[in-house]
């Protein structure tokens, strides 16, 4: 499971998901915005740097190690998960191709 930094849009979505997903060594790469989150099932254990290669090659995109603590200051909800928001919500960006 990775954090993908950079993704806007479902576009961004999915040109992350489409580069991941043409690695010869993936197999499935389900990729989501409102949580920027990446969960790849590979044959053989790729490196994350491996990984960056692949979605810097289609666009601005960093790609790291999931880590399950909570950045510091993130809002909270009463039901205790993170607000976040929503891409819908957020206006159209040039930001894929």
């Amino acid at each position: 499971m990775y954090t993908v930094e950079g993704m806007m849009c479902d576009g961004c979505v999915a040109t992350v998901k489409s580069a991941l997903k043409a690695v010869p060594e993936v197999i499935e790469a389900q990729v989501q915005l409102t949580e920027p989150q990446a969960i790849v099932s590979m044959q053989e254990e790729l490196g994350t740097e491996k990984l960056q290669q692949v979605i810097s090659a289609a666009g601005n995109y960093r790609i790291r190690e999931y880590q399950e603590t909570e950045p510091a200051g993130a809002s909270k909800h009463p039901s205790g998960k993170s607000r976040k928001l929503l891409g819908f919500l957020m206006p159209k960006k040039d930001c894929c191709r």
